[in-house]
């Protein structure tokens, strides 16, 4: 009841920028006013989301997306995907390092690339009889 309702905090990292920035683009999401963030009138999240988009003068997208190798259009899809799933980007990582394959994808195209690998995965293991 007597909590403290906003609080600052100094941000030291990539990681601390990135959470806060998240933090303000779901924000609207989480208080259940808009089911997507680029769908809420008075956030910058469209501006990553949409590639078309061109943000106002006063407004500089790369201080957060100079956080991501690639190019713009990568760039941008790699912070929407962290925002909705923090580890979107390790993940990328981590997959490139083991299938050797540069990978450009969005959340969806994710999605469906770890179904396909843990589907091909079980039955590998099912053909070879090992759990």
């Amino acid at each position: 009841m007597y909590e403290k309702r906003y609080y600052d905090k100094v941000i030291i990292d990539k990681e601390g920028m990135l959470e806060v920035s998240r933090y303000i683009h779901l924000n609207p999401v989480e208080a259940r006013m808009v089911q997507q963030p680029e769908y809420y009138p008075w956030s910058s999240y469209y501006l990553f989301k949409n590639p078309s988009s061109v943000p106002p003068r006063f407004m500089n997208m790369d201080c957060l997306l100079d956080y991501y190798e690639g190019t713009v259009e990568q760039r941008r899809e790699k912070y929407c995907g962290a925002c909705h799933h923090p580890y979107f980007v390790e993940l990328i990582d981590i997959i490139r390092g083991v299938t050797g394959t540069v990978l450009n994808v969005n959340t969806n195209s994710l999605s469906r690339f770890l179904q396909s690998f843990i589907k091909d995965l079980c039955e590998k293991k099912r053909k070879n009889g090992t759990h």
